[in-house]
């Protein structure tokens, strides 16, 4: 939890920091603007009754500032903290054999120069701890974009250079649930200066967002960082590149096409989900869990080089070990989706940061329809099909759009011909070559990778469904020509 409290010496305050935690009950508070010098146990025990804490505190620096974070002994250890004049931050182990984490508590100055000295300071230390998990929580004195604040002078320079840092340190920012602003001020003002900033190795980054707690006496509100694992049904199956080449597999697939059963009374839909169900029992057989397969055999090598044991053990050890990693790398990297890295390249670091802040990005954690807010999984799942499906299967009862002065001159014979001629297999076959085996599959998982070398087989039920959707085109023209009957003169010409 995380609350710029105006003051901790104010009795006032300090009850109001005692509900909030008797009700959300945090394992680590970040305060910012303690104000008073005078933080001691029997402040802390008042504040946080019936626990054994620990806590550091950076004094203010005169009548403003100072700042404090405060743990539950019995679930971390101080591994180290170090305290600045706006952040303190401190290394916690969870008990019980856990990680570390890093948690930065911010209070960021006002100035210019000195928002642009912290935020230096902050690349260097997230650059020092990139493979460790961190996040920088607290009072940042900015807004991200002009949206973020309301009734507040635009400062586009000081919001570029925040921008800036989050980018070069490759933070993901952990979103706001119930509100737009965390800071009210006189006058109308608000904006939302209170946030959290996590990197890519921080667990389940998209799983975690902050919840603004109810205003107290401070003009800022206080923050909740939690972690909502949401059942949002199973996770889509998808077919990686790297699979395509191993030997085995392909014996499978090229099994299944050569089976007449596989085949008969099956549509181009149901013959590429029974490919689906080849391709994941086979991996499920060879590759199973590859993140726990490295994990083991770098654990099997690093005990034969420290016994000295047979080196054609260790050399056969290593090789599969090369193999899996290779196999890893090219599945994050078709994951990430990074055109300008090549196969083969062992930066996973970048791999795990652009799939981690696509993730965060992506993710619908909430949903706005009907005048109600909805976190439920299965109503916002609900709701977006629903919106789809109407969007799809209604037919407008108006004009989309006028098509006059849209066609400036009439187009050939020939070029008619080609617009209204049947597609032939060559231009189908040209079509799945000339396919990104990289880009993102389709809602069964494939890409065309499976059938780029099948596509013998399988080319009349490919040119089938292409039938099929040049009759849906086909009916929909017929309707526009229909619907648009004011302006078939301009159409025919």
């Amino acid at each position: 939890m995380c609350w710029n409290i105006r003051g901790l010496g104010r009795l006032e305050n300090k009850k109001n920091l005692r509900s909030l935690i008797s009700k959300w009950k945090p394992g680590v508070i970040c305060i910012q603007e303690t104000i008073t010098s005078g933080i001691d146990d029997n402040l802390i025990s008042f504040c946080w009754p019936n626990e054994q804490l620990s806590w550091v505190f950076q004094s203010p620096m005169g009548h403003s500032g100072g700042i404090l974070t405060i743990w539950k002994k019995g679930d971390f250890d101080l591994i180290n903290a170090e305290l600045r004049a706006n952040w303190v931050g401190v290394s916690l182990q969870l008990r019980n054999g856990g990680s570390s984490i890093n948690i930065f508590n911010v209070y960021a100055p006002q100035g210019i120069q000195n928002k642009l000295n912290l935020w230096q300071e902050f690349r260097r230390i997230s650059s020092l701890l990139d493979s460790s998990p961190t996040i920088f929580i607290g009072d940042f004195n900015e807004v991200r974009l002009q949206r973020e604040r309301s009734n507040c002078r635009s400062r586009p320079r000081e919001m570029r250079e925040f921008n800036k840092w989050i980018e070069d340190s490759n933070l993901v920012e952990v979103p706001l649930e119930n509100a737009n602003f965390t800071w009210i001020g006189l006058n109308g003002k608000r904006s939302r200066l209170d946030r959290a900033f996590a990197n890519s190795v921080w667990p389940n980054l998209a799983d975690w967002n902050l919840k603004v707690l109810p205003r107290k006496n401070s003009d800022h509100r206080g923050i909740l960082l939690r972690a909502r694992k949401q059942n949002w049904g199973p996770k889509p199956f998808r077919v990686f590149n790297v699979w395509l080449r191993n030997p085995s597999l392909k014996k499978e697939i090229e099994k299944f096409f050569s089976e007449p059963a596989s085949l008969t009374n099956l549509n181009f839909h149901q013959i590429l989900r029974n490919v689906k169900h080849v391709i994941k029992a086979w991996n499920l057989s060879v590759n199973g869990n590859i993140f726990h397969k490295i994990s083991e055999l770098e654990e099997k090598v690093a005990k034969l080089e420290e016994d000295n044991g047979p080196r054609n053990d260790l050399a056969i050890l290593k090789m599969s070990l090369e193999e899996l990693c290779l196999t890893r790398d090219n599945m994050l990297k078709q994951q990430a989706r990074i055109d300008w890295l090549k196969e083969g390249d062992r930066n996973t670091k970048v791999f795990h940061q652009v799939i981690q802040k696509r993730r965060a990005r992506n993710s619908i954690k909430k949903l706005l329809y009907n005048g109600r807010l909805s976190y439920d999984p299965l109503e916002i799942k609900q709701e977006i099909r629903r919106n789809f499906k109407q969007v799809f299967s209604n037919r407008p009862e108006f004009n989309i759009f006028s098509i006059r002065g849209l066609i400036s001159q009439k187009i050939s014979r020939l070029e008619v011909d080609s617009l209204e001629r049947p597609v032939v297999k060559e231009e189908l076959e040209l079509a799945l070559n000339q396919s990104g085996l990289d880009k993102a599959p389709g809602p069964d998982g494939l890409n065309a990778g499976p059938l780029d070398a099948r596509f013998q087989v399988v080319e009349e039920d490919v040119a089938a469904a292409q039938q099929v959707a040049e009759e849906e085109v086909e009916g929909m023209g017929e309707w526009l020509v229909q619907d648009l009957g004011s302006h078939s003169m301009g159409a025919q010409n």
